[in-house]
């Protein structure tokens, strides 16, 4: 359940709308459209050279890097007035994240097997 917010999903295949069925549907929105769109924004590109870009950010924003790279320009995402910005969570906040990613494909996305 997203509690009716609107999610998006952008990567190097597009961009994606997760819907009430917990399903993602690919939209013809650019990346710069939905980072206008949105009220927060999180990174997790695994990419030391990516960079999220903060003229499409909207003010008042909420900006968190989950990234184990520095995914936002620091100096200018706080330029953006309102912009609330969490540089960069802890390791072991990382872990768990990928910790419940991987019980999601285990439990919801492989086939169950019979013990044996």
């Amino acid at each position: 359940n997203n509690d009716g917010a609107r999610v998006y999903s952008v990567d190097l295949e597009g961009t994606f709308l997760l819907t009430k069925r917990h399903q993602f549907e690919k939209v013809l929105l650019t990346t710069e459209e939905v980072l206008q769109r949105a009220n927060i924004v999180i990174t997790g590109v695994p990419n030391d050279e990516w960079r999220l870009p903060t003229e499409w950010v909207q003010p008042g924003s909420t900006v968190i890097n989950i990234s184990e790279f520095q995914n936002v320009d620091e100096d200018a995402i706080v330029r953006i007035p309102g912009v609330r910005f969490v540089a960069q969570l802890g390791k072991v906040t990382v872990a768990m994240l990928q910790r419940n990613l991987l019980r999601l494909i285990f439990n919801f996305h492989l086939p169950k097997t019979p013990p044996a």
